[in-house]
């Protein structure tokens, strides 16, 4: 309830980073222990080499991608100028359906990416949409070796 507590007080403020708030945690701490990291990992390069920072570090990275599911299938027709909401001063995009099919291509690329890394590493992943309901979030953590169910 701790955690809920935090994160329910937490106001935005700028941009964010996993990879920085990875590599500023794993500074401050040291294992053994368990990281469960939830992110989208769309901020930036770096991820990879943070995940392995706190496995340096001792602590076991348990890996849960949350993505909304318009980022998993867009649902754009035509011409369309996207606004980027976690940066307004960045330039609008326009897109067409080649860039939507090329997103996709490139969204899956680092969902395939991230769990290879998650599997080769020996860190447990899953990704879960956004939208599903808590008790499928954590059926899929259950699936993934995150967390271990009661029987």
């Amino acid at each position: 309830l701790r955690i809920l507590t935090t994160l329910g007080a937490t106001m935005p403020d700028g941009k964010s980073s996993a990879t920085r708030a990875l590599v500023e945690y794993a500074s401050t701490v040291r294992g053994p222990g368990l990281a469960v990291v939830i992110s989208d990992f769309f901020d930036d390069e770096g991820a990879f080499e943070a995940l392995r920072y706190l496995a340096h570090r001792g602590l076991m990275p348990a890996v849960i991608q949350v993505v909304a599911p318009e980022d998993l299938d867009p649902d754009i027709d035509g011409d369309v100028e996207l606004l980027d909401v976690e940066d307004p001063e960045r330039t609008p995009v326009l897109v067409d359906r080649h860039r939507v099919a090329a997103y996709r291509t490139r969204m899956e690329g680092l969902t395939l990416a991230l769990g290879e890394f998650c599997l080769t590493h020996g860190m447990p992943w899953t990704r879960v949409p956004s939208s599903i309901a808590f008790g499928d979030a954590l059926k899929s953590c259950v699936d993934a070796g995150i967390l271990a169910a009661k029987i």
